[in-house]
């Protein structure tokens, strides 16, 4: 049975609701946020990106009161739309769920721009000359980002965490995300640079292009120098008739800047910034005058009467000179790279590149991440565990010791945060993608397919290299990323009617068809009914849902931070108001609760205010259950338990680290020192069976520890955890336990193991002398005391307080 083909609509009246264009604001505002977000530490700190998320709505409300004025509805009509939409809304559920409700809320306001900042930019960028602008502006930030980075190495700029000593960071202060950044750029920069045709504007994204490759060698990524080649390649595989600019411009490029390189890290590494700077000058003349050639060449293959042995001279001149690159590369390779290879890069450089391998350290550690990451999956695979679940969760499933806030993985952290759900629609929208991309190269070509073109292999390979790192996990890589793919997506909607191309799903409604035996319907582009104030509305409650949130995050994080000052400064009143201040704007964050809490108790305290501690000991519960998992929560809570009187609570906070970290050592002198207030506590009051008990449990701890220890493996050079070994408070707590259970001579070898470090001398003294009394050995009892007085004033009266104890033999 044939199709019903759908009737034909009259085009509704499009009056402008008023003559006033708001699209130049709504492209300068996209601008900003494509080019200022990686000079501000990449987003990663939530001060700069609350402050983008604000900019970011008030760009979309502009953009929404452009579309209703001029009466253009909002329409979904591509998959790639319904994914990121599916995917922000995955983040959102994943909310219900959340082992980390702050983190959950940050992570859905960050989706919440990315969508609007894609859907703006996908309903923007459907003429050339949109989206031209739009990547001279990523191509102009990341020259910045690439200068910042060259200048900082030079000595010629101070910006934190620019350069390492050995490489560069540039203002993203991360190689690996640099490195990603910059291949997304280059291809940027190569699809306009294989465009353009004026000499001046050729010089210039020459000259950027250059900066660009010379810093992405210098960041030393080895995952961005492997990404970089196969990108390349996928974006002149779909180059066509510009194939052969496209190859003479990368090896241009890479040539000279591989020779920046070899003689530029010598000059930084000898401290000598003016010369690095020689260096770099003298490779821009040399870019320009390569640049003039190339156009020189440009114009005489251009010239009908170029005789046809010169046209051919300086077509294949250049192949020759490819060839040989390569040959003399491939020749080279096996025999005698390092000596080849130093004429053109540091050895440095070569050094670093010769330990790629997967059985290099960084490749293994990724591969443990992704297992545990998968534990987490196994525990919450529908909806996931919220943003930020893998920096909560993942110190209970680590196997090894390491330290990391990140899966170095976006797809593994997104199904960590959303689960199978949202996992599925982000890699099916990054396959829609590449599908559409394959599909474009196979069609003819329209005006703006190279632009089109090398956006979306520009967002694939820098998805790709996310894929074995954290690219994404700053958002103004993400931003990046997302914009990109808006630019595809409204670059195929200018094209496809020019070129033939159409949407997948019409070949898929046509298989399908033929599958049933029928003719399907191909449905036809319609003008529907269009209320502007609903759409002006619905746009309104989106900018608000971003804009708020971010606002009262904001100011809560400035009322934060005084308040946090205040504490320092022992101003307890004027914290207690900051932070209430601050918990009002953002009930989500635990911190102010659990800083609240230690102010009452200290006012409580301080003024024998029963309605103060008890004030104190709801907002310690209450910060708890907001974020159980955050140890700097637990640590203040059990502080603040201590203090108010309920010991008992204070050391189930206290252990509660080491269920949250059980390899980190620093929990368990936490969970000793406390165990002990608590045992001390119980003593005085002369309740014997549950100091007893506490003692046990801290006389226990080395033992403990060192259990642990064989569990798992040390950690290897460079990591941050610390080795999970018998540490010298650790040994003092559990001396002070056994001491007073009785067993003199093995607190005597804990103490006097404790007694090595410095800042624990004193006391490891004391209880020494506490152990030499009570073994009659008053000598040495005398003279450790001696010891203890040098550091404590009030050391014999704790000598006393102590000595006057019951042993719990």
């Amino acid at each position: 049975m044939p199709g019903l083909a759908a009737k034909a609509v009259p085009k509704p009246d499009r009056q402008p609701l008023l003559y006033l264009n708001l699209q130049p604001l709504v492209l300068l505002g996209l601008g900003l946020l494509l080019f200022f977000p990686p000079f501000l530490r990449g987003l990663f700190f939530a001060p700069e990106l609350l402050v983008t998320h604000q900019l970011a709505a008030a760009i979309f409300l502009a953009f929404v009161l452009d579309r209703a004025i001029k009466r253009e509805p909002f329409t979904f009509s591509h998959p790639l739309d319904w994914l990121l939409l599916g995917l922000f809304l995955a983040y959102l559920a994943s909310i219900s769920v959340a082992v980390n409700l702050r983190g959950a809320v940050g992570e859905a306001l960050k989706y919440l721009n990315y969508f609007l900042v894609y859907f703006m930019i996908s309903r923007s960028s459907r003429n050339e000359q949109t989206i031209n602008y739009l990547l001279h502006i990523v191509f102009a930030g990341a020259v910045g980002v690439a200068l910042i980075g060259l200048l900082s190495a030079t000595g010629h700029l101070n910006y934190p965490g620019a350069w390492a000593g050995t490489h560069i960071n540039s203002t993203l202060q991360y190689r690996n995300a640099l490195a990603g950044y910059l291949v997304a750029a280059q291809i940027v920069g190569f699809t306009l640079w294989v465009r353009a045709r004026n000499p001046l504007h050729q010089t210039l994204l020459a000259l950027g292009s250059l900066l660009m490759v010379t810093v992405l060698l210098l960041s030393q990524s080895r995952g961005g120098w492997i990404v970089y080649p196969l990108a390349v390649a996928v974006w002149l595989a779909g180059l066509r008739d510009r194939f052969w600019r496209g190859c003479y411009l990368f090896f241009l490029n890479l040539g000279l800047a591989m020779l920046t390189a070899r003689f530029f890290l010598p000059e930084v590494l000898a401290k000598d910034g003016t010369g690095a700077v020689k260096v770099l000058l003298v490779a821009c003349g040399v870019m320009v005058a390569a640049q003039l050639l190339v156009a020189l060449g440009d114009y005489l293959l251009a010239r009908r009467d170029l005789e046809q042995p010169y046209r051919a001279l300086l077509t294949y001149g250049g192949l020759l000179y490819i060839a040989a690159v390569v040959g003399t590369y491939l020749f080279y390779a096996a025999q005698a790279l390092p000596r080849v290879g130093t004429q053109f890069l540091p050895a440095a450089l070569l050094d670093r590149a010769g330990t790629i391998s997967l059985e290099d350290p960084s490749a293994v550690s990724r591969f443990v991440f992704f297992r545990d990451a998968l534990e987490i999956i196994k525990n919450h695979p529908l909806l996931g565990a919220g943003g930020g679940a893998w920096n909560t969760l993942y110190h209970r499933y680590k196997e090894g010791a390491y330290f990391t806030t990140e899966v170095h993985s976006v797809f593994m952290q997104t199904w960590v945060e959303t689960g199978t759900i949202g996992f599925l629609l982000f890699t099916g929208f990054w396959l829609v993608l590449a599908y559409v991309l394959w599909r474009l190269a196979t069609s003819p070509a329209a005006p703006g397919y190279p632009l089109v073109w090398g956006s979306g292999v520009a967002a694939l390979a820098l998805v790709g290299h996310s894929a074995i790192d954290f690219n994404l996990s700053l958002p103004a890589l993400a931003i990046l990323v997302w914009a990109l793919a808006g630019i595809v997506r409204g670059g195929i909607t200018g094209t496809e009617f020019q070129s033939g191309y159409r949407p997948g799903f019409n070949q898929l409604a046509s298989i399908i068809g033929k599958a049933l035996g029928k003719a399907p319907a191909i449905p036809q582009k319609q003008h529907v009914n269009h209320r502007p104030w609903l759409q002006l509305a619905v746009g309104l409650l989106l900018a608000l849902a971003l804009w708020l949130p971010a606002w009262r995050f904001y100011q809560a994080g400035v009322l934060g931070a005084e308040g946090a000052r205040a504490i320092n400064a022992q101003k307890p009143f004027a914290a207690k108001e900051l932070m209430e201040k601050a918990h009002r704007l953002d009930p989500f964050t635990a911190t102010y609760l659990a800083d609240l809490a230690q102010v009452e108790a200290a006012l409580g305290l301080a003024r024998k205010d029963p309605a103060a501690l008890q004030k104190a000991k709801e907002y310690a519960r209450t910060a708890v259950r907001l974020e159980p998992f955050n140890p700097r929560v637990r640590a203040t809570t059990s502080v603040v338990y201590l203090l108010i009187g309920y010991p008992d609570q204070a050391v189930a906070e206290a252990h509660a680290l080491i269920t949250i970290n059980p390899l980190d050592v620093g929990a368990y002198e936490f969970y000793g020192r406390t165990a002990m207030a608590a045992a001390r506590h119980y003593l005085a009051r002369r309740e014997f069976p549950m100091a007893r008990t506490y003692l046990e449990r801290v006389a226990q701890l080395p033992a403990r520890v060192e259990a642990k220890a064989r569990e798992s493996p040390a950690p290897k050079p460079g990591q941050r955890q610390r080795k999970m070994t018998v540490t010298p408070l650790i040994s003092l707590s559990a001396g002070q336990a056994v001491c007073l259970l009785g067993d003199y001579l093995t607190a005597e070898k804990l103490l006097q193991s404790a007694a090595k470090q410095k800042e624990l001398a004193a006391e490891a003294s004391l209880w020494l002398a506490v152990t030499a009394a009570r073994s009659n050995s008053q000598a040495q009892a005398e003279k450790h005391l001696a010891r203890a007085r040098t550091e404590q004033r009030a050391a014999d009266a704790v000598f006393k307080e102590i000595i006057q104890t019951p042993a719990l033999k």
